[in-house]
């Protein structure tokens, strides 16, 4: 298949996909809402995808300057939350705050019977083998 557009036109097909990615990065974000800079991070995705699907459907230099000053945030704080989790993970205990409330503050914050209490009642836990 040979390409005929000029480089740098813009694509409307592609904005629309991009907006569509953006949409559909949001939905696990229900089951992230405890883990606040993960679900920070989600939402700055979306956000991102979104603003640059309709840079790309507009041809707006608002809108792109929009979606790369909303990348630059979402790198920050994707770098910032992957080096809370690296942290956590190789000392144990929690360095950066994730700001995490509910069960997810049980992760690090209490004993492992404390982080299993109910897991005999769900799916795909048998009772004997």
């Amino acid at each position: 298949m040979k390409m005929t557009t000029e480089p740098g036109a813009q694509s409307t097909v592609l904005g629309l996909l991009l907006i569509v990615a953006g949409t559909a990065v949001l939905v696990p974000i229900v089951g992230a809402l405890q883990k606040v800079m993960v679900a920070i991070v989600m939402i700055g995705s979306g956000l991102r995808f979104s603003l640059t699907g309709l840079s790309e459907m507009t041809s707006s230099p608002v809108a792109g300057t929009a979606a790369g000053a909303a990348g630059l945030v979402l790198a920050f704080l994707a770098l910032y939350t992957a080096l809370a989790l690296e942290l956590e993970d190789s000392k144990g205990y929690s360095v950066l705050p994730l700001f995490r409330h509910g069960d997810a503050s049980l992760a690090t914050r209490h004993d492992i019977g404390d982080q299993t209490k109910g897991s005999a009642r769900e799916t795909g836990v048998r009772a004997e083998l």
